[in-house]
């Protein structure tokens, strides 16, 4: 489980949710670790005070907690010099583990990111000449798709993310402003929407989905651009990036307040809602409105 870190006041709260979760789960044993940057005090690792609070709550054992910053790792639990030594241990991102990490990454047409920052750059819209060129193609996609019957879209829809998802076993693949377009012209009708949606509940088709439905949204208009970063928004949540779902959930809350996909995403994440629990209902979906 990840956790952005709040101020230290709401240490005994977090303490309380992690263990809440924890007993959900089942878990028979838990590892911490905290990321920051945060100095520590008299001679003190930082955020000691969150790890005692998570150990005291937990209802299983805390094997170890470690301070993660700046290339190297401390241990909460470990105070043995020659194991823990005072200037922390280096961690090397060469690693067989890291390496066998990144390669399968790599594989899929992902990489791994150096920081949250980079994760956010990672969906950050095209502006400049591909802005401009995004609002003449939804231009174009209104005209085609203002007198197409519901049917006409759900059957055009298909047609295309057919042809997409194919195009996208190729990691390198990219979609056009046209085709972004008209997925997000067509995607304002709900039930078009989740007709898409219900393509990530196949497990062979999920992370193509995603690097699509990335693109797709990256390709946007302010304003006109909620179904594209609501759908992101659902493919992340099924792939289990928290980072991605609460960034594309919020754009498409400024494009259109009233979003309800984007408040259900959010709502999902602060319930601790499992990924499953939405393909289940992808699922569902599949059989009432598949594409």
């Amino acid at each position: 489980m990840r956790l952005d870190l709040p101020t230290p006041g709401h240490d005994a709260e977090v303490a309380q949710l992690l263990a809440a979760r924890a007993r959900h789960e089942a878990a028979r044993r838990v590892y911490v670790f905290v990321f920051t940057d945060e100095p520590g005090a008299g001679g003190r690792l930082p955020r000691r005070e969150l790890y005692d609070a998570i150990c005291a709550a937990m209802p299983v054992p805390v094997v170890d907690g470690l301070l993660v910053r700046d290339g190297r790792c401390w241990s909460y639990a470990c105070v043995n010099p020659r194991c823990c030594p005072p200037a922390g241990r280096p961690i090397d991102p060469a690693s067989p583990t890291a390496t066998s990490l990144a390669a399968a990454h790599a594989l899929v047409g992902r990489s791994v990111l150096a920081d949250r920052a980079a994760v956010l750059d990672s969906i950050r819209p095209l502006g400049g000449v591909t802005a401009r060129s995004m609002a003449e193609a939804l231009d174009r996609a209104d005209a085609t798709l203002r007198r197409a019957s519901r049917r006409q879209k759900m059957h055009g829809t298909k047609r295309l993310l057919d042809e997409l998802l194919a195009r996208y076993q190729d990691p390198r693949a990219i979609v056009d402003h046209d085709e972004a377009a008209y997925l997000h012209v067509a995607c304002r009708d709900v039930l078009v929407r989740d007709s898409v949606l219900a393509r990530c509940s196949d497990d062979q088709a999920l992370d193509r989905m995603y690097r699509l439905l990335r693109d797709v949204a990256r390709r946007s208009v302010p304003g006109r651009d909620a179904p594209g970063w609501g759908m992101l928004g659902w493919a992340a949540y099924a792939c289990g990036d928290g980072v991605i779902v609460v960034d594309a959930a919020e754009r498409a809350l400024r494009s259109d307040p009233g979003y309800s996909l984007a408040q259900l995403l959010l709502d999902c994440l602060e319930a601790q809602v499992r990924p499953e629990l939405l393909l289940a209902w992808c699922e569902q979906t599949s059989r009432d409105t598949a594409l």
